[in-house]
Formats: C-alpha cells, structure tokens, sequence
C-alpha cells in the first residue's frame, strides 16, 4: 500500500487498494479462462518487466555506493548563479505568521493584538498559545513558503489572493468552525527568480541527477559483465 501511495491507517485508502486488487485479479483469472495465449503472455511481459526493474534497483544501489553524494554550499550557489534563468516562481513566496484555532478558543482577545508581532515577547505569546489550543500553527520569519500552502489551510473559498499578499496583509477572518489569522511578513513576487535558500534542495536533486546519470552506463554494464561472472547461464537452442 505505501509502494502505491496509499495510507494503512485510513480505512477509505484501504478499501481503495483491495478494490484495485481484486479487479487485478479478476482481470487475470478471467483472461487465463478466456484466452489462454494472452494470458502467457501477459505474465512472460511481467517477467520481462521484473528483470528490467530488478536491473534498475540494483544499478541504482551499485550508484550510491559509487557516487559522491555530497555538494558544498558553493556547489550549489555556483549552479544557482549560472542556470538563473532556469529558476522560476510559479506562485507567490512568502514569510509569514498563520493560526487556526477553534471558534470557541479561551483568550483569543489577547492573540488579536499579538499576531500583528510588535515586538518580541508576542512571538512567544503567540507560541505558547499555540501550543494549547490551535488546531494549526505555522511561522517561520527566516524560511520562504509557497503562499498556496497556507492557503491550503483556510476552509474559506472567497480569498483574494494577490490582494492578502501584496498588501502584506494583517487580518483574521472565520467560518463555522474556526478563526484564522494570518500576517504576511514578506513575499516575493510570481514574476522574480526564487531565493537561493528557497532552492537549494532542488538544485542538489539536479545535480545528483547529473552524477548519477553521467555513471550510469558504466555502472550498468560493469553490474551486468559481474553478474555473468557470478551466475552460470547455459543456452540451448
């Protein structure tokens, strides 16, 4: 279930993946019974395919253990200065303080005032208060994060987007259930290029990508002449 992106612990996901299981294998009963051909093959295709994933876990492993997988800093910002024009953003990025807590929440005069972060001592109110009653909390004043992440969050569907951000917006709103707070710190444009910092993961996934890559061939061919080596193979035609 995890392999297929399921989650064990929710009952809906499960009675997902035995619904794909059993139409599997149904699907496989049923043309074994009607088209005893196909049905070979279908499994002799399966076959193949094993083999070639069996190749592409093992080369994978022969690769780690092969290749450096660590970058410096001045790795990754060199690649950053160099490939800038291949870094853009697709939503805004911003810094900022985000509460959701229950309608019925104690003391929530008090957190009205401090989530407009005056001064120091409301950063520690507000966490402190967090930690008791929110039903979510989020503030990161040194880290970017996509605003549709946030948004992601608020049950409300009129939000107008670009107006919260731009503006550096300080307000709360509430439905039914919750009060939401929210105080944009800073943000950056759709239009600029990304902070570094904001993708620095993704560009030592690139880089990895090319090391990988630029050793694939040989570790594969090297994996396949050891295993010759290894395992005896007779032909018979």
């Amino acid at each position: 279930m995890a392999h297929l992106g399921y989650d064990i612990n929710k009952t809906q996901d499960k009675l997902a993946f035995v619904e794909t299981w059993t139409n599997a294998m149904m699907m496989q009963d049923e043309l074994a019974a009607s088209d005893s051909e196909k049905s070979k093959l279908a499994e002799f295709r399966s076959q193949l395919f094993q083999g070639e994933l069996a190749q592409y876990f093992l080369t994978e492993n022969e690769l780690m253990k092969k290749v450096d997988t660590t970058f410096t800093d001045g790795d990754l910002e060199k690649y950053f200065n160099d490939h800038l024009e291949e870094f853009s953003l697709d939503d805004f990025i911003v810094k900022a303080l985000f509460i959701k807590l229950p309608v019925d929440a104690p003391k929530m005069d008090e957190i009205k005032s401090a989530y407009l972060l005056k001064n120091d001592k409301d950063v520690a109110q507000i966490e402190s208060y967090a930690k008791l009653y929110a039903d979510d909390f989020y503030f990161d004043d040194e880290n970017w994060i996509l605003f549709q992440e946030l948004r992601n969050k608020i049950a409300l569907k009129s939000i107008n987007k670009e107006n919260l951000v731009l503006n550096r917006t300080k307000t709360y709103f509430s439905d039914q259930g919750y009060v939401y707070f929210l105080n944009i710190l800073d943000y950056k444009l759709k239009s600029d290029h990304p902070p570094f910092e904001f993708v620095k993961s993704q560009i030592k996934e690139r880089l990895m990508a090319q090391r990988l890559n630029n050793r694939r061939n040989e570790v594969e061919n090297t994996l396949k002449e050891n295993l010759k080596k290894k395992h005896e193979v007779q032909i018979n035609f």
